[in-house]
């Protein structure tokens, strides 16, 4: 199951909430990631509404750690196959895991966390690891 999160943040085109889906393994990593920078914030499960402040923290957390991604694919050659995707392996850390192209949706959602509160959903029309 995927998760997706609608922002409070209306999009100025298409005049509807941003969202930005995770598959459930790069979900954890992004939380993996915040908390090992400082996010010290509750589990944010689905059917969690995340504030505006807390969403400030989680983008503080996952910009501290910016530095430490590389740009380059650091995760080449450890992927997986689980159902239609292509994952990093569970060896890979978390800032591998957001390294290369991954990097620019990482900090796309840094820049939806900084816009204001968000709410967490599961979302089954994606798959999810």
């Amino acid at each position: 199951m995927a998760v997706q999160l609608e922002s409070d943040e209306i999009h100025v085109v298409t005049g509807e909430p941003w969202r930005h889906w995770f598959d459930d393994r790069s979900w954890d990593r992004i939380r993996e990631l915040a908390r090992a920078y400082g996010w010290e914030g509750a589990a944010i499960e689905p059917g969690d509404y995340v504030n505006e402040e807390e969403a400030a923290r989680l983008a503080n957390a996952l910009e501290e750690a910016l530095p430490d991604i590389p740009d380059h694919d650091a995760v080449k050659g450890r992927t997986e196959w689980i159902g239609d995707y292509h994952v990093p392996t569970a060896n890979v850390t978390p800032t591998e895991w957001f390294s290369g192209a991954a990097k620019i949706y990482y900090k796309e959602f840094i820049r939806h966390c900084r816009a204001g509160g968000f709410r967490v959903e599961y979302d089954g029309s994606r798959p999810g690891v």
